[in-house]
């Protein structure tokens, strides 16, 4: 399974979760996470994520780039 399924399939467990007991433990799990991040790029993907979206560039690849 790729990475994107997973996370999809991540996301849709966690809707539908209701112990509030195991989120703790999820929230706890992505504090000790960002822990290890160092403070400059926290301070980055804080930035990013607040652009607003409809001033990002759509990814995608060298070659469609050059083909425009």
């Amino acid at each position: 399974m790729n990475i994107e399924k997973r996370k999809n399939n991540l996301i849709n467990w966690l809707s539908e979760l209701n112990n509030e007991a195991l989120l703790n433990r999820i929230e706890e799990l992505q504090q000790e996470s960002q822990a290890d991040i160092p403070r400059e790029i926290l301070s980055l993907l804080d930035s990013s994520n607040a652009i607003d979206q409809s001033r990002l560039t759509e990814h995608t690849n060298t070659r469609n780039l050059l083909n425009k």
